[in-house]
Parts: structure tokens; sequence; C-alpha cells
């Protein structure tokens, strides 16, 4: 009995069309096909699809992986592999469309999209553009099998690269169709004559080298109208007609993707990387261990399909990590390829080469030129770098846009800016230093964006800041290159101005610890007498904001004092004032509330001479923080509140951000959480608009603290672990440590007293490293509370204690009222006497400060209350009460603080 045989492709087509409800029209049309295709393969005309073919059906029919395997293995049954069908069958149109031997890989929405315009766009000719290398000749040729059931009269591949004559065009495409010259008639003439009546399609390969036969083509659509035209050119034909395709590297993961490691594997780069190398290795995988580096590699390589492919070439003798350590020079690695490429497609030098030499000699001159810049550039930046203005300028760019050598596109601002692949630009910076002028055009590189530095320091603060904040942040490749190369060249001077024009933008960017490094790279050598006193002073001073943005306060200090000496001497009031402020902040962050006040008040008195809006409402910023802490809320709010007004008058944004965040939490010691939360929104929009990743931490903190004021224990979480990502992202500690205490709070609110301590203890760890005292009351007191919380009364005793001594000491008034407040709660637990001395003590200090008790916290305090209540007679209890409140702070720290309680029995812990 014979077995059953398998089913054909036709069968299987028919039986996944049916299954899907659709006609083979409808699958035509969603496939991009055409009906006679459709038909043709369902009757079993087609036997023999090319792959191209087949991945459009996939996609329009959803097909699984395993009803993809059953088709291709169809074929593969049939004829042993896919290949194309030549003229020997009556009813396919001839071809001479070549088959790759490797499969067409992440193309599948550019062949779609370039199909759709042929067969449905009443397009008759597409142009793929693009730069060497980026996938043009394969894309043209899957084209052209995916259209060959449409052109009646044939489909036609035309290699024209090793053509240098563009007057044989029309004698090549003769003897391409297999067309006779007669004798005496121009070929033109003979070509256009045979295909007037023809419906065919050519695809003309490499046409860029051969622009001055373009006459010839607008003629053959002009005059033949069912000839369609694919041609594959690194530059636009600009003919009547013509229609472009511009091809883009293959795409790659952004930044935010690289944590989702089962995704990355189906980018299309990464899965041209693979196929490739296990086409040398078949041992090759990708694994959690090298996928990374694969995609880096891909990457660095601008997802042009060639160099990967020259790069997995390499599979074999280097492991990934070490093929990537090798591609900081690209082109002396992506060579040897495959022996059957054209030569221009050797090595990635040769296919950038090819492009290069078809330039004029002006071109070429700007294109070496414009490889100095790193990231882009701007019109502005290569006007001044080429000396050249004008037309003559614009005329080269567009030379070089048209060849794809550079992109370009519109800014939204509208300003036009260009790039270069980066393997593109290591060609270019090899071509300029082979001229002998690299160290002119770095000079002139160097030089623009430093002037650009120079006006963004000022404009920064003002009304119009967000453009030069995006300005800056286009142009951050170009002003590392800057420093880089004045730093090698050891040009101390010039660096450390560039350097000290970036602070703000590296304090506003949160980019503290690239900022240190740059200032300290130039300041170490930069002795006193070997610099400009006033460049110096304004590199310290960066250096101070950096140092203070991460909690170091010893350096911050250090760098304030020096900058303050330094512009005391020049009699600059403006840096005088700068520098004030500076050192009022570091005064602040360790509890030196006194000096703060005397050096902020100082500050604001210049500034308010000196007419510096901006600056005044910074300071004015800072001087509400140190009223804030020392209990003077209702000052506080007036300075706040004033400094937001000067915002409000025209100053740049970006710091009424810190000034929102700040008012925010003193409306949460108010009480008032619905200004509160709006507060802290409008500082997390502002800060988001800005990237302000320091103020978008504070906001998101301040979030989290409300949150779980409201009972929103979830938001709450999340809150807080974006704001720790950021914190830790800067290089923050004291930000860090802040938000790992709430989040013990949140850990505690939940009974997760175990991971509550834990958060906690490293909490206070980081505090202490960087000596935040007012933080570390803060972490003594959350202690306290997890360990009363469960039943440790001796444990809290301690840790509400020393927490006290410290706010104490530090003139931290609302630290003080808390500690004397939990203190309470915990004698309230202990059933001791001096409990209600203490909350009426801390009841008075809230009353005075303008505290108020948060949701979270008033029924521990009523269940306190409560207990004592029922521990002491109602006499003894208001008695003591009044006490409290009679006593004054300071005679409540000393009672705790010199007079240990006794605690009655111990009762059940508090929930």
């Amino acid at each position: 009995m014979e077995s059953p045989q398998p089913p054909s492709f036709a069968d299987l087509l028919k039986l996944y069309r049916t299954g899907a409800c659709l006609t083979q029209e409808e699958l035509a049309e969603r496939a991009n096909l055409s009906a006679r295709s459709i038909s043709d393969l369902e009757r079993g005309i087609k036997q023999r699809p090319h792959r191209s073919t087949v991945d459009l059906i996939v996609a329009a029919l959803d097909l699984t992986s395993e009803e993809r395997e059953e088709l291709e293995e169809s074929i593969q049954r049939r004829r042993g592999a896919y290949r194309i069908v030549g003229s020997a069958s009556r009813n396919t149109p001839p071809t001479t469309v070549p088959v790759p031997p490797t499969p067409l890989v992440g193309r599948e929405r550019d062949l779609a999209e370039a199909v759709h315009r042929l067969r449905w766009g009443g397009v008759r000719m597409l142009t793929i553009i693009g730069p060497g290398g980026v996938g043009k000749t394969r894309l043209g040729i899957a084209m052209a099998h995916a259209l060959e059931g449409d052109a009646q009269d044939g489909v036609f591949y035309v290699p024209l690269a090793p053509l240098r004559d563009a007057d044989l065009i029309a004698l090549t495409l003769l003897r391409a169709l297999e067309l006779r010259q007669t004798s005496g008639r121009p070929a033109d003439e003979i070509l256009i004559s045979a295909l007037r009546k023809r419906d065919m399609m050519l695809v003309l390969d490499n046409f860029e080298h051969l622009l001055s036969a373009t006459d010839l083509l607008s003629r053959m659509l002009h005059e033949c109208p069912r000839l369609r035209l694919v041609v594959t050119s690194r530059t636009a034909l600009k003919i009547q007609g013509e229609q472009r395709f511009e091809l883009a590297p293959l795409d790659l993961p952004g930044p935010e993707q690289l944590a989702n490691l089962d995704t990355l594997a189906g980018y299309p780069a990464v899965e041209l990387f693979v196929e490739r190398a296990r086409a040398i290795k078949r041992s090759f995988e990708l694994s959690e261990a090298n996928l990374r580096t694969v995609v880096e590699i891909c990457s660095r390589l601008d997802g042009l399909p060639l160099a990967i492919e020259l790069a997995a070439a390499r599979i074999n003798t280097l492991t990934p990590q070490a093929l990537l350590m090798r591609l900081d020079q690209r082109l002396r690695v992506l060579t040897d390829g495959v022996k059957d490429l054209p030569d221009r497609q050797r090595t990635m030098s040769d296919a950038i080469a090819w492009s290069y030499h078809l330039l004029d000699a002006p071109a070429q001159r700007l294109f070496r030129r414009l490889s100095i810049f790193a990231g882009g550039w701007s019109l502005d930046a290569a006007e001044w770098v080429d000396r050249h203005q004008g037309a003559v300028l614009l005329r080269d760019l567009d030379a070089l846009v048209d060849s794809s050598m550079i992109q370009g596109r519109e800014t939204a601002d509208g300003e036009p800016r260009y790039s270069m692949l980066e393997t593109v630009r290591e060609y270019g910076a090899a071509q300029l230093e082979a001229e002998g002028a690299l160290d002119e055009v770095r000079e002139a590189h160097a030089s623009y964006f430093h002037e650009l530095a120079e006006r963004a320091l000022v404009e920064l603060t003002r009304p119009e800041a967000d453009i030069w904040l995006t300005r800056l942040k286009h142009e951050e490749g170009n002003l590392r290159a800057a420093l880089r190369w004045l730093a090698d060249t050891e040009r101390i001077q010039e660096g450390l101005s560039l350097a000290g024009a970036l602070w703000r933008f590296w304090y506003t960017r949160g980019s503290f610890s690239e900022g240190r490094s740059w200032l300290s790279r130039f300041l170490e050598p930069a002795g006193a007498g070997q610099v400009e006193p006033a460049l110096r002073a304004r590199a310290c001073f960066g250096l101070g904001a950096m140092a203070y943005s991460q909690s170091d306060f010893d350096t911050a200090r250090a760098q304030y004092d020096e900058s303050l000496a330094l512009w005391r001497g020049l009699g600059d009031d403006a840096g005088v004032a700068a520098a004030l402020n500076g050192l009022g902040t570091v005064a602040i962050s360790t509890g030196d509330y006194a000096r703060a006040e005397r050096l902020l008040s100082e500050c604001v008195e210049l500034r308010r001479r000196d007419r510096d809006r901006f600056g005044l409402a910074a300071a004015l910023n800072n001087l509400a923080n140190a009223a804030r802490y020392q209990g003077d809320l209702q000052r506080a709010a007036a300075l706040y509140d004033e400094s937001l007004e000067i915002h409000a008058e025209g100053t740049a944004p970006l710091g009424a951000a810190a000034t929102l965040n700040n008012l925010a939490q003193l409306m949460l010691l108010r009480g008032n959480y619905q200004r509160a939360r709006e507060l802290s929104e409008q500082a997390l929009a502002l800060a988001r608009e800005f990237d302000m990743k320091f103020g978008a931490a504070q906001a998101l903190g301040d979030l989290g603290s409300l949150a779980i004021e409201l009972g929103d224990l979830k938001s709450a979480e999340e809150r807080y672990d974006q704001a720790l990502e950021i914190y830790r992202e800067i290089g923050d500690k004291s930000g860090t440590g802040l938000v790992l205490v709430n989040q013990a709070n949140l850990a505690r609110a939940r009974h997760e007293y175990g991971r509550a301590r834990t958060l906690a203890l490293e909490s206070l760890q980081i505090q202490r490293e960087v000596r935040d005292e007012r933080h570390i009351a803060y972490g003594l007191r959350y202690l306290g509370d997890i360990a009363r919380e469960q039943g440790e009364y001796a444990e809290a005793a301690e840790h509400y204690r020393e927490g006290l001594r410290l706010a104490a000491r530090i003139h931290f008034l609302v630290g003080v009222a808390e500690c004397l407040e939990h203190n309470g709660w915990l004698l309230a637990a202990q059933r001791g006497g001096q409990g209600p001395a203490l909350l009426g003590a801390a009841h008075s200090l809230r009353e005075s400060l303008g505290m108020v008790l948060t949701p979270m916290e008033r029924p521990q305090h009523d269940r306190a209350l409560t207990d004592l209540r029922n521990t002491l007679n109602e006499d003894s209890f208001r008695r003591n009460w009044e006490r409290g409140r009679a006593m004054g702070w300071q005679d409540a720290v000393t009672e705790i603080l010199e007079r240990p309680h006794q605690p009655g029995q111990d009762a059940a812990p508090a929930t």
C-alpha cells in the first residue's frame, strides 16, 4: 500500500488562505502580490516561488513558525532549494534576476512597502537610495522576485557597476534583453522602439556613477508606458516620474530596550549578525552572555548590513567581545569579504571609497572636514569649519546628501541638521589626516563649540533656556570631542575655559560625574598663575556645584572657597555672590544653619544690587530652605513665593523646578496635600520637559511621600523606585539615602520589618558617609519607629535619643518635633509617665512651626494619648501635658537626654 503524498505548496497555500477566510484577490492585496501570482501558485503553474514571495505570503496570512516551515518543506520537496524559474516554462515570463545565496534578513517591511508602491501606488520608477553597504541591491533583487508575475514580458536585472561609460548604457540594456542592434540605428532608438509595447520591469543596479545617462531613462519612461524601472543608486537621479525610496540601516534597539533581553534577538541587525555568523561557525549561538555585546557590535556598525556581514565573517577567529574591542578602528576589521562579492564590497572601506571618488573635489574637501563632527552638526558649524558660506556650502552639502554620504533632517525648531554614519566618518577622518589638515580642522571645531558653550552659559538663565539646552544636548558628542582634543594637546587654559562654560549644562542635566571629571582634568595641571584667575574661579565654582550635587560636601566647600577668594580678588561681585550661594547650600546640608543664613543673606543683598534676577531667585530659594529646616515655615513660604514671582517675570524656567519642589515639601508639613501635589506635579513636568534629572528625582520622591500619607502604597512604591533609579544614575548619595529611608517607611507601613530595617540601615550608612546630619536624624527616627513597632523598646529609645540629640544640635526643629513626639509614643507603649509631657512639648513646637500631624501619624498619636490616659488618671495626664506645653522644646530635649525615663510594664506593641 502506497503511503499518502505530503501536501504540495499549492495545497497548503489554498488551505491557509481559505482558513483565513480570504479570497485570492484579498490575499494578493494584503501580500502586495498580484492576483495572478496567487492563482498561479494555487494551481501549481508556479511551483518554485522565491523566498521573498513566501515572506510576503507568510506575513499576510500571519502564519505560525510551524506553518511557515511546512510551506518551505513543500517547496524543498519539489525541487530541493529556492531558485527562480527561467524561460523554460511557457507560462512564466522570462527573467534574468539572480538568486542570492543567502536569505534577505530584516527587510520585510521595506520589501512590502516598495512592492506596494510599484503595484498599487501608480509608481513607474522607484529609485532605492542609500549609503554603500546598506543593502540596496538585495532589496532590488527581492522586489524583482516578488513582482515577477506582474510583468507579462518579464523582469530583467542589469548590473551597471562594471560599466564605466554612460554612453554604453543603451547597448548594455540591449544585450541584457537579448535584442539585436540593427546597423545604422542608434542603440537608444532600438531600445525604446523594442520596449514601447512591452509589459516589462527592469532592475538597474548601481546607477550612481552613470548620472549623465538619466536622459535615456527619462525617455524610456515617457515613451514606453508599460515599462517599470527599479533603480538602485547612492544618488537620486532627479528626473520626472522618479519616486525615491530611502533605505535606512537595519533597526537597532535603543537604550530603553536594552533591559529586555527577550526582544533584542528579534532586531533585524542582530538577526543578520547571527544568521551570517552561523554560516561561518555552525556552533555560534546567541546567549545571555554575548547578546549585549552583539547588540553593541551592530550599533557600532550603524546597522549597515555589509558592515555586519563583514564583522560576522570574523567570528571564526574572534569572540564577540574581542571583535567589539577592535571596532575602534572599524575599517581595518571590516575587510576580506566573500570572494564572489563585487570589488567595491570586499571591504567596507572599498564600499565608501566608491561613493567618495564619485564626488567632485570641493565636495570631497567638505566631506573630509565634516568628518571631524561627532554626532552630527548644524549648518552654522559646517560654515565655521569649512570657512565657506552661502550657496557654495549648500551646493556641496546637497551633493553629499544626494550621494548618501551624509544624512540631513530638520530639527524641532526648523533648522537643518546633518549627520554621518560612524563607518563613513572614520573613512573621512582618515582622508582628512592624509591631507595633513586634521589639526587645523580640530582647532576650528574646538573654537566653534567653545563659543557656543560661552553663549549657552548665559542663555540658560534666560527665558529661551529650553532652546539652548536642546542645542547643547544635540552637541554633546562634539563638546566631548573638543574637550578631549584640548586635554590631549595640553591646551589647559582653553580646556578650562570650555569646561567652565559647560558647568550649568552638566548641572541641569544631572551629568555630575562627567562634569567633575572634565573640570578636575583641567584644574589639576592649571596651577596658580598659569591660567587667568577668572577662568580658574569659574571652573572651581563649577566643580563645587558638581561635588555638592553628589553630596561630596568637603570638596564642594573647598572649591567654593577658592572661587570666592579669586572673585573677591578680582572685585567681581557677581562671582562673589555665586560662591556665597554655593557655600550657603553646603552649610545647609551640613546643618550649619546660622552660617547658611549669613552667607545667603549677603548673596541676596549682592544680587539685589546687581539686578541678577535668576541668581536672586536661586538665593531666595536657598535662604527659604535654611528657614524651613529651622522651623520658620512662615518666613520660608514668603521667600519661596518671592523666588517663584521672579521666575514668573521671565527668567529661565530651569530654576523654578527646585523652588516648586521645596515649596511642595513645606505644604506637606502644613498638611495642605492638594497644594503639595499640584506643586510637585508642576515641578516634575518642568523637570521632565528640560531633562533635569535631579529635579525629577526630587519631585518623584515628594510624590511618593505624599502617596504614603494618603494610603496609596502602590503609587508610593512606583514613585520611590523611579526616584532611586535617577539618584543612583546621577551619583547623588544624599538623595539616594533619603529615598532608601522613605522606602524603609513604606516597608514598615506594610509590616515588612526585616526589609524596613535593612533599607534604613543602608540609608543611614550613606548619610553618615556624606555627613548629611539632617538626613541622619531622619534615618535614626525611622529606625526607632521600626524597633518600637516590633516591641524592641530599648533599641527604639536609643535611636530616638540619638536622632533627637543630632536634630537639636543643628537646630533642625522639624526633626526635633518628630523625635519628641515619637519618644512620647514609645513611652505610651511602655506605660511611661513622662509621655504626656513629651507629647505636650511636641504639640507646642508643632503649633509654633505650623506643622500638622499627617494621616499616617494621626492614628498612632491618638492611640498613644488613649493609652496614656488609661495608664494615668486624667488629672495626672492633664498636669503633665500642660507642663510639657509650657517647658519649651529645649527643656524637653534636656529631659529626654539627661533624665532617662523609667518605663512601666511592657505592653503589646502598637500597630
